[in-house]
């Protein structure tokens, strides 16, 4: 593997750390701001949206600049705004220091995935695009576990300021590591009215919808969840996101193997099954946390499975507009969260905590259905 790579997974394990991990310090944020529960959720949904709605306009204004140096200092104003959160005085200027951390990571990972896509030959694309995509996996395992620990005991600034200097440290690396005259295709309007024509498209970024936007319906709210209903203390929230984590990191990189032996299409079938299956089963697992122990490694192998499966559907559906259909993706794949999150939280407030992992298995049921369906209307086994 050409060695740019773990560059770039290295910043994404920066990203998918900051987008992860608050969704288990949601109470200590909710009691040092005076705020609701739901309403502390909703910092996941504001960066979300910032990340659904920033990355097509990221890969418009970017597509003609060296994507090394956009890669940097995306990740530069990442660290930034990561610093703003953990001073934030209140509950405004957190929203709007997440937000700005979305508008960068929405810049960052499209644009690390497409250049990932970029550096190989075809057969190795879905091992490279899971190597990359990884860093959010890595992340899991290793970042949100431990920093839901430190939030919890320690505080969530405490927490955030960390994370802002660990992504400085990442931008010096990077900058290093990855050197200018790296250029790709821009993501002209063109491009983007070319791609969004294609039914085969719009069909799998309708998967990407439903299949994220389920799952975030639990997982917005997860360190409630499992403090709750599951009944787990700090140390074993902690413990459970590191199975989740470590669940993950397996199942995408499984999933990469998978997609480049089989195809992306039946691998992102199985892993969609597989989650919906894995969140009813955690409804079964109220004080038990092995229990939910299990349905949690299920889970975390299965949902980002999906992930690293769609993108090498889309590259695989319209290998020419890879820099336009991977940051759409990433947009839908954060509109989703948003929606997911705020779904969750109407769920939330009329005090439907356990009902979370139901709901969110309804709606990743059609993105089932959608993904059956997109791969009868192409009739090619790889999409």
């Amino acid at each position: 593997m050409d060695a740019r790579l773990y560059y770039l997974t290295l910043g994404n394990v920066m990203i998918g750390t900051g987008t992860m991990v608050v969704s288990g310090i949601l109470d200590p944020i909710a009691a040092d701001l005076a705020i609701s529960v739901s309403a502390a959720g909703q910092v996941t949904t504001v960066y979300a949206l910032a990340f659904a709605l920033g990355a097509p306009v990221a890969a418009a204004f970017t597509g003609r600049f060296d994507r090394s140096r956009v890669l940097a200092l995306s990740l530069l104003v990442f660290a930034a705004a990561s610093l703003l959160s953990a001073v934030a005085p209140n509950y405004t200027t957190l929203l709007i220091a997440r937000g700005l951390g979305g508008l960068a990571a929405a810049t960052f990972s499209p644009t690390a995935v497409a250049v990932a896509a970029s550096l190989v030959p075809p057969a190795e694309r879905g091992r490279a695009i899971a190597l990359v995509f990884g860093g959010m996996t890595i992340a899991s395992v290793l970042g949100v576990p431990l920093g839901t620990w430190i939030g919890l005991n320690f505080g969530w600034r405490i927490l955030l300021a960390g994370l802002g200097v660990l992504s400085l440290g990442a931008v010096i690396a990077l900058w290093r590591g990855v050197p200018g005259g790296l250029f790709l295709p821009a993501a002209t309007l063109a491009r983007w009215d070319e791609a969004l024509r294609l039914p085969i498209i719009r069909a799998l970024l309708g998967v990407t919808l439903f299949q994220i936007g389920g799952s975030f319906v639990l997982f917005a709210f997860f360190g409630p969840y499992l403090g709750t209903v599951t009944g787990v203390g700090t140390d074993g929230i902690a413990s459970l996101l590191f199975l989740f984590g470590l669940a993950s990191l397996i199942g995408n990189f499984a999933a990469g193997w998978a997609v480049d032996r089989v195809g992306a299409g039946p691998v992102a079938h199985g892993a969609i099954a597989l989650t919906a299956l894995s969140m009813v089963a955690l409804l079964g697992t109220a004080g038990a946390p092995v229990l939910a122990g299990l349905a949690i490694i299920l889970w975390g192998s299965a949902v980002f499975g999906i992930n690293t499966a769609q993108q090498a559907r889309l590259v695989d559906a319209a290998p020419g507009l890879a820099t336009v259909v991977l940051p759409a993706n990433s947009s839908i794949l954060f509109a989703g969260q948003a929606l997911g999150a705020a779904l969750g939280g109407a769920v939330l407030a009329m005090g439907g905590l356990a009902a979370l992992p139901l709901v969110g298995a309804l709606v990743v049921g059609i993105a089932l259905v959608l993904s059956l369906r997109a791969m009868r209307q192409t009739g090619r086994a790889p999409v």
